[in-house]
């Protein structure tokens, strides 16, 4: 009764007839830092990935992915992101709801307590930048970040504020860069 396909066959050693799809999704990027979502669909040796800047892969010549094919096989890969949105619907894939925006005097309100970041999300229906195109810049986010992290634990709290609230102008969103900024700030005004 359980929705799956049985590999009892394959741990005796039979090789299977064929591989099913298999399907992903990740919307982290969109609320998070008003990134583009993405899907992914693997069949028949092939990987296509819905994105601004789409990608399809032959996993059997590229199994790390270094040489899209999207322009030499646009219909394939349309055909396989096709799959990918059919099937993102009939599971129910994972929508963020946005919430409705404050007025703007709630907005000028909340950005002069440090709450509000100059990044937006999207529009809904509309999406973001491609994330593979923000690796280098979210690295330097993660190493500044971790910078500071070591001198908050380091008990260099004065050393770590600076860092932490340009890391919130960049991406206001993160819970945890305002958890790290306040124990910074409350680190510091007891070690005085």
């Amino acid at each position: 009764p359980m929705d799956g396909l049985s590999l009892a066959m394959t741990l005796q050693g039979a090789t299977p007839a064929s591989t099913p799809p298999a399907f992903a999704e990740s919307d982290y990027g969109k609320p998070h830092y008003g990134w583009s979502e993405l899907r992914a669909i693997r069949a028949d040796g092939y990987k296509a990935i819905d994105a601004p800047k789409p990608e399809l892969y032959n996993l059997r010549d590229d199994p790390k992915e270094l040489n899209n094919l999207y322009a030499q096989q646009q219909a394939l890969a349309d055909r396989m992101i096709g799959e990918a949105a059919r099937l993102a619907r009939e599971l129910g894939g994972v929508t963020p709801r946005v919430a409705a925006q404050p007025d703007r005097e709630t907005l000028e309100r909340l950005r002069s307590l440090g709450y509000v970041g100059t990044s937006a999300l999207p529009a809904e229906g509309t999406r973001g930048p491609d994330p593979k195109d923000r690796i280098a810049e979210r690295r330097e986010y993660n190493a500044q970040l971790s910078n500071a992290i070591d001198d908050l634990r380091g008990g260099r709290p004065e050393a770590a504020v600076k860092p932490l609230r340009r890391l919130v102008e960049i991406n206001a969103r993160a819970c945890d860069l305002h958890q790290f900024l306040g124990e910074a700030y409350e680190t510091a005004r007891q070690s005085r």
